[in-house]
Parts: C-alpha cells; sequence; structure tokens
C-alpha cells in the first residue's frame, strides 16, 4: 500500500512526462509522423525501453495505480502519443524488447477502462489501435509474441464495439476466443495471482472473472 501511494502521490514518478520530454521536445525528432523517421540515439531508445517497463511493472502491481496516474487530459494524450509514436518506431527499427513492453503497457492502461479504450482509437493515423492490429505477422503466428500481443487486444476491445470493429478489419476474433479458452485449461479461476510471477501472463492483465463473459463478446 505504500508504494501505491508513493507511485501516485509522485505520479510514477513523473517517468511519462520525462520520457515525453525527451521523445517530442527533442528539436531533431520529428514530431509529425512523417515517413522520414530519424534513427533515435541508443541511450533514448534504452531509457524509452525502461521507462516502458517499469509502467508495466507497475500495471502488475496495480492497473488502476496507472489509470489515476494518466488520468488528466494532458497525461492521458502524453502516453497516448508516446505509445503510438514507439509502436512506430520499434517496428520499423526492430526494437522487439521496446515493442513488447510497450504492447504490455498499453493493455495495462485499457483494461476495464472504457475512456482508455477509446483514446488509443483517436489520434493521426494509423491510431495506436491500428498499430496494435497490424504488428508484424510474427504477433500473430508465435505462441511467445502471441502471449504479449493478444492479452492487450483483448483488454484494449472488450465491451468496446468501435474497438472490436477496428480490431476485426486486420483480424479474426476467433483468434482472442480460441487463446482465452486455452488460459481457462491452464487456470483455474481460484488460482492467487500472487503465485505467478510473469508480468506478460494473461492472469495478470485481463481479470479471470471476465474471461467468460470476453468469450461472449469476442464470438
Amino acid at each position: 500500500e505504500l508504494l501505491t501511494f508513493c507511485f501516485l502521490d509522485t505520479e510514477i514518478c513523473g517517468i511519462i512526462s520525462l520520457l515525453y520530454g525527451f521523445l517530442f521536445r527533442n528539436p531533431s525528432l520529428n514530431r509529425n509522423f512523417t515517413d522520414e523517421l530519424i534513427t533515435l540515439p541508443e541511450t533514448t531508445v534504452v531509457l524509452a525501453t525502461h521507462v516502458m517497463d517499469f509502467l508495466g511493472y507497475v500495471g502488475v502491481l496495480d492497473s488502476g495505480v496507472l489509470q489515476q496516474v494518466v488520468a488528466s487530459s494532458e497525461e492521458t494524450l502524453e502516453l497516448r502519443h508516446i505509445a503510438s509514436f514507439l509502436l512506430r518506431y520499434s517496428n520499423r527499427y526492430e526494437c522487439r524488447r521496446l515493442e513488447s513492453h510497450t504492447i504490455l503497457v498499453l493493455g495495462f492502461f485499457t483494461v476495464k477502462h472504457t475512456d482508455y479504450q477509446n483514446v488509443i482509437q483517436t489520434g493521426r493515423t494509423p491510431v495506436a489501435l491500428q498499430q496494435l492490429c497490424s504488428l508484424p505477422f510474427q504477433y500473430f503466428t508465435n505462441n511467445e509474441l502471441m502471449e504479449i500481443l493478444f492479452p492487450t487486444l483483448i483488454a484494449a476491445c472488450y465491451n468496446n464495439v468501435a474497438n472490436k470493429s477496428i480490431l476485426e478489419q486486420e483480424m479474426s476474433c476467433r483468434s482472442l476466443v480460441t487463446f482465452i479458452q486455452d488460459k481457462m485449461k491452464l487456470v483455474q479461476p481460484s488460482e492467487r495471482v500472487e503465485t505467478r510471477k510473469l508480468k506478460s501472463d494473461f492472469i495478470h492483465r485481463f481479470p479471470v472473472s471476465e474471461w467468460v463473459n470476453a468469450i461472449e463478446f469476442f464470438s
């Protein structure tokens, strides 16, 4: 509880605004998302990777903390802008660790939060949700990468008809249904979350109590 209070009181040490400043207040960085996307300094890529990694661990601790920290419209837009840029950048320059951490954070950002689900379908196209749905083919065929992407897609689109429609333009929802059904065979609803260690585990990223309803929604 003390750690949660510290995160809320300090807005997670201000790291979201810090990263935003590094990325978008740098005059050498192309902010306009044109095709001429420059290569970031390695130190900036490392910083972004660590920040998104840390935000992912905050999400595991309590996704509500992350959601509260970005509750102001300014913080919300900063995180959306950061995530959209990092998805595009990491895809182009094959920064897979950065890409994976960014995907995880978007899942914690949107889970059971309609307003934030709507946020990732706004902005310059391709919006963050469209970028998630059009990631490299391996994310839809490789089990390890599906473990990263699919929980975020489920969190981002669950009970949101508009987001589900965007998703269906790129892939079949049946893949998400199968993913959840496979998890239900492995994880009992009564299993304690504390016994699972990996932050990418589906049990950390989408409430077990909603798995059956999610199957119905995506079917």
